[in-house]
């Protein structure tokens, strides 16, 4: 079941950018609607707002809601930023 989209807070949405704009490799953990944890490695190709929605243009994949992202990290980083405890509750 689809939930109310909760904007992200800007220094997450920053690493959202930077990954896109280098094109790098990065390792993505986030959140199912129907809750369970998922995970990608691949190429942010953009980002995108979609009825007032934040995702991100995953390369090979389908997007990804911006608020479901619990990490992020460069794909050759073992220890990725995690945002998880930071969103609003």
């Amino acid at each position: 079941m689809k939930k109310e989209y909760q904007p992200v807070q800007c220094d997450f949405y920053d690493h959202f950018e930077i990954y896109a704009l280098y094109g790098k490799s990065v390792r993505i953990e986030y959140q199912s609607f129907e809750g369970e944890k998922l995970e990608y490695t691949g190429i942010i190709r953009n980002l995108r707002t979609i009825d007032k929605e934040e995702f991100l243009i995953l390369d090979d994949h389908d997007p990804v809601r911006a608020d479901q992202v619990l990490k992020i990290g460069p794909f050759e980083n073992p220890e990725p930023v995690d945002f998880s405890s930071d969103k609003p509750g």
